[in-house]
Order: C-alpha cells, then sequence, then structure tokens
C-alpha cells in the first residue's frame, strides 16, 4: 500500500501541473526558501516557514512505509520519486509554457515505480 500511495502522490503533483499550468510555473520557478528571504519578518514569514511542515512530516511517514526507515538515504529516496520526478518531468515545458505531451504521464509512472521499488543498497534503510 505505500507503494501505491506515493506513486499517487507523485502523479496527484504532475496532474496539478497539467491542470493549473500557471501555478505550476510559479511553484518551479522560485525555491520557498528565497520566498520567506524576500519577506520582512512577521506573521506571514512565519506562516511561510510553517507552510510545508504536515508535507515534511508526510514524507518522514512515507519513507518509513516504504522502506521501514527514515534515514537520509530513506527521505532523499522518497522525496526524489514523490516531489523530484513529477516536477522534473513537467519542468521544461511549463517554464517553456508548452502543453505537456501525451504519454508523458505514463513514462512518469514508470521512472516513479523504479526509483519506490529499488532497494536502498549500500544505505541503512532507518535510523
Amino acid at each position: 500500500m505505500p507503494r501505491e500511495a506515493a506513486l499517487a502522490a507523485a502523479l496527484s503533483i504532475f496532474d496539478f501541473c497539467e491542470e493549473h499550468p500557471e501555478d505550476a510555473q510559479l511553484l518551479v520557478a522560485f525555491r520557498r526558501e528565497d520566498l520567506i528571504k524576500a519577506i520582512p519578518l512577521g506573521t506571514l514569514a512565519e506562516e511561510l516557514e510553517e507552510l510545508n511542515r504536515p508535507v515534511e512530516r508526510a514524507v518522514v511517514q512515507l519513507a518509513r512505509r516504504l522502506y521501514g526507515g527514515r534515514s537520509r538515504a530513506a527521505l532523499d529516496r522518497t522525496i526524489l520519486a514523490v516531489f523530484d520526478l513529477p516536477y522534473g518531468a513537467a519542468r521544461r515545458y511549463l517554464i517553456t509554457r508548452m502543453p505537456l505531451p501525451p504519454g508523458l504521464r505514463a513514462d512518469l509512472a514508470s521512472a516513479i515505480a523504479a526509483v519506490i521499488d529499488e532497494p536502498l543498497r549500500g544505505r541503512r534503510a532507518s535510523s
């Protein structure tokens, strides 16, 4: 079940990019850290700082379910599969304002599954 959850989460990001390309363009153009630095200290900056905390907790939980732990290797693999691959697959199309090509979602699903299914060789899965 964790494999299916990871795949669904990653593909939902890709689907968001396809359904809301203008919003997705902003997500791939700016880093959250840069946005936080650009805002003066105060309530909005604090809210932005805390915005990703639930996502971070979910990634840790998913890494534990996928790989049996929350080691740096398990977290990195989970982030690669769930965030980096879907945004990476869509990024060049988003920044050039081109529609996502047919078949990209299926190719992405195969790539995500390959990453998720690959054992964490040479690295401890838990810590």
